[in-house]
């Protein structure tokens, strides 16, 4: 599930969805934390496809494709 606020990466979670946040950067108290976060949803979609690297934001050092 790709959000830009708190509750979508809950909601994402409690669907048992992998969750990205469109966002410079996580909120430090952001829990829980989403799988990537990304910029725009241009290169959230490039990373969930595999063509761009992980961020050091991201929980997941993998793909989610």
């Amino acid at each position: 599930m790709i959000g830009d606020i708190a509750s979508d990466v809950e909601a994402g979670r409690r669907a048992g969805c992998r969750t990205a946040l469109l966002a410079a950067a996580p909120p430090p108290t952001l829990r829980p934390a989403p799988t990537l976060v990304a910029a725009d949803l241009a290169e959230a979609a490039r990373r969930i496809v595999g063509d761009s690297p992980r961020s050091d934001h991201d929980e997941h050092p993998a793909p989610l494709a």
